[in-house]
């Protein structure tokens, strides 16, 4: 018998009455994907969507255009039971494309995150939405090849930024989004 945590674990919608009076059609399903939309009475809308977060099951992976961000959303999508995965690159097209390989729901965040402007537009996505993030993966990245000396100041700087910076910020942004047991 599960005690009273782990049943709230598996609730994915709570309704709230924020006003006292329930308005008609407060809820509605996506027909596409399942999941609540908000719709009725902007109060009690507003209640339904920051109550469907409690169990709403999120990825976010970076990088996820190509390369091994791509993979890792397709691995996510086989591996684990989330209820959307929000995928981030520079390429809006690229990600949009991942749709139709994976069977969850995918948010389409276009950002480079080698721009600072980027990190000051996903950090108000994260106090809008208030995901419940289990899991992050920072594959976001570039490098180039041959001998150092041909490799400009320029181009070591957009890595260190893109490489190193940014997976720190990502991380950063995203830890008070995620619960114990989240990775």
């Amino acid at each position: 018998m599960k005690n009273f945590k782990e049943l709230l674990k598996d609730i994915k919608v709570f309704i709230f009455d924020v006003d006292g009076v329930l308005s008609a059609n407060v809820m509605n399903l996506n027909s596409e994907t399942g999941l609540p939309v908000r719709t009725g009475n902007v109060k009690d809308g507003y209640a339904l969507h920051l109550a469907s977060k409690l169990g709403y099951k999120i990825a976010i992976i970076t990088g996820a255009s190509s390369g091994m961000g791509r993979e890792f959303v397709t691995a996510i999508d086989h591996e684990f039971t989330l209820d959307e995965i929000w995928v981030i690159a520079r390429r809006a097209d690229a990600l949009a494309a991942l749709q139709s390989q994976v069977s969850v729901p995918l948010k389409i965040i276009p950002l480079d995150l080698s721009k600072t402007e980027s990190f000051e537009a996903y950090r108000a996505l994260l106090a809008a939405e208030t995901p419940n993030v289990k899991l992050l993966v920072n594959a976001a990245g570039f490098g180039k090849f041959g001998a150092y000396h041909r490799v400009s100041v320029e181009d070591d700087c957009r890595m260190i930024q893109l490489n190193c910076t940014a997976l720190v910020r990502m991380t950063r942004m995203v830890i008070p989004y995620m619960n114990a047991g989240s990775h």
